[in-house]
């Protein structure tokens, strides 16, 4: 009877072990919250604005249907370019048709502009991701 109850004793400790870390899983905290922007026609994106969940991980998925190549870029608060799908900088493009996700993305609460690098796309594709 005592080698069950410490058996059973034991299982419940190392299932709420396992709860504590995620289930078991890589340990790595939880996953990146998926945003999805589109290049449509017209050379613009498919919305003005990204919502993102601030000092938590983000992945946006990036999908070219405009017609042309597109990238997008995110800028920080300094104006500079931190974030690039495809990558690995902003003279990268996505050919029409493709799609790709960017790295995780992890921004402290503020507003960061984003927009398409390729020359001359910059006037009608941009926007904001909104970071709270």
């Amino acid at each position: 009877m005592r080698v069950r109850l410490f058996s059973v004793g034991a299982a419940i400790i190392a299932g709420l072990s396992l709860a504590a870390c995620g289930g078991g899983g890589n340990g790595s905290g939880p996953p990146a919250q998926q945003l999805t922007i589109t290049a449509v026609d017209g050379i613009k994106y498919d919305k003005p604005e990204l919502d993102a969940t601030a000092n938590q991980p983000f992945v946006v998925n990036f999908v070219n249907n405009g017609g042309l190549q597109h990238s997008f870029v995110i800028k920080n608060a300094a104006g500079s370019d931190v974030a690039f799908v495809p990558g690995p900088d902003k003279t990268t493009y996505l050919d029409n048709g493709q799609s790709k996700k960017s790295a995780p993305i992890t921004l402290a609460a503020g507003t960061y502009e984003f927009y398409c690098a390729f020359p001359g796309h910059e006037q009608t594709m941009k926007g904001n991701v909104v970071v709270k």
